[in-house]
C-alpha cells in the first residue's frame, strides 16, 4: 500500500536467464524458484504479511507464457 504516492511503489520481478546466453545459469533451479514464488500459497503468504494489522505488500503477480 503506497498511501497514494506512486513514488513509493517498488515492483519486484523474477526472470530465468536463458541458458543459451549464459552457460553458468542453473535454469532448472531458477524455474523451480519462479514456480514457488509465484504459487498461490507463497503469494497468499506475502499478501497476508502485516504490520500493525496493515498489509505491507500488494500482490500484482502475473505469469507470461511464451
Amino acid at each position: 500500500v503506497n498511501e497514494g504516492d506512486d513514488s513509493l511503489k517498488n515492483f519486484y520481478s523474477v526472470i530465468a536467464t536463458n541458458p543459451k546466453h549464459c552457460k553458468n545459469v542453473n535454469y532448472t533451479e531458477a524455474s523451480k524458484f519462479i514456480k514457488w514464488v509465484t504459487s498461490d500459497k507463497t503469494l497468499n503468504f506475502i499478501a497476508d504479511f502485516k504490520l500493525l494489522d496493515k498489509p505491507l505488500f500488494v500482490i500484482d503477480a502475473k505469469t507470461r507464457k511464451d
